[in-house]
């Protein structure tokens, strides 16, 4: 199933959570973890997190670099496939004082852009930057959609901020040599899109975190110590406070490393 890639956010609680969290002691063994609050109780959990990168090769990118726009929305589209070949499309436009930035459609006119396939896509993404054209009622996500044996297959959709963002599609299900299609998806007046830069990306893999969990207890005070770590080790701390329905809080997280100083090495997260 072709999907957006994004990062998941902890859902939002009515639980409070507990304040004041801190390490209050780590030494070559053991973390001492401390917090303020009147909960029923807490959930105290440690662990190591071992964080990989986004990986992938770069097969083929569209920056648009070469162009630029000092004032007004102008209509582009035969300089824009002229720069890149490989391109179809039309209404494609530069943004008023823009530069290395297109604009797909120009208020009630839809407008699109076509992308060559490849010969097989299994194994990869594209990755595209873009934003809605302002916080008025412009588009606020853009359809991915690829064309083969004439039909057009709507498989991803790309929300839109006010703001530059990248979204990672998985198109390894497209079928070979279909060429993949980007246009809103609004039905209000305004369509348009900016769209700063598209990369393909051969054997992606996205950045992702393996959690080991060493303990996870609960307390029904305002501390706790685990003990039997390892030396020189970094863990995370994660304290929750939990009512007597047992509906949890988002998690306070604090970093200690085990390295045999009395007052050890902490960063806060929230």
């Amino acid at each position: 199933m072709l999907a957006l890639a994004s990062l998941s956010a902890f859902a939002e609680s009515s639980v409070i959570p507990p304040s004041n969290v801190s390490i209050t002691s780590a030494n070559a063994t053991s973390i001492a973890v401390s917090w303020d609050g009147s909960a029923e109780s807490y959930t105290a959990t440690i662990s190591t997190r071992e964080i990989f990168p986004e990986e992938g090769t770069s097969v083929r990118r569209y920056t648009f670099d070469e162009f630029s726009n000092g004032g007004g929305n102008k209509d582009k589209t035969s300089e824009i496939l002229e720069k890149y070949p490989d391109l179809e499309g039309y209404r494609l436009y530069l943004p008023t004082n823009s530069s290395g930035q297109i604009q797909l459609s120009i208020r009630d006119s839809r407008g699109e852009l076509s992308l060559p396939g490849f010969q097989s896509c299994s194994g990869m993404a594209m990755s595209i930057t873009a934003c809605r054209y302002n916080n008025g009622s412009e588009a606020t996500t853009m359809n991915v959609s690829y064309a083969s044996g004439g039909a057009t297959n709507d498989f991803a959709a790309v929300d839109l901020g006010l703001e530059l963002a990248r979204s990672v599609v998985d198109i390894s299900d497209v079928p070979g040599n279909a060429r993949i299609i980007l246009n809103n998806a609004t039905s209000q007046k305004n369509h348009r899109v900016i769209v700063d830069d598209i990369d393909f990306i051969e054997n992606y893999v996205p950045a992702h975190t393996n959690v080991s969990t060493i303990a996870s207890r609960t307390v029904r005070g305002n501390s706790t110590r685990f003990t039997g770590l390892d030396p020189n080790v970094l863990y995370w701390v994660e304290v929750e406070s939990e009512d007597g329905e047992g509906n949890m809080s988002e998690p306070v997280v604090r970093l200690a490393r085990t390295d045999g100083n009395d007052s050890g090495f902490q960063m806060h997260l929230r």
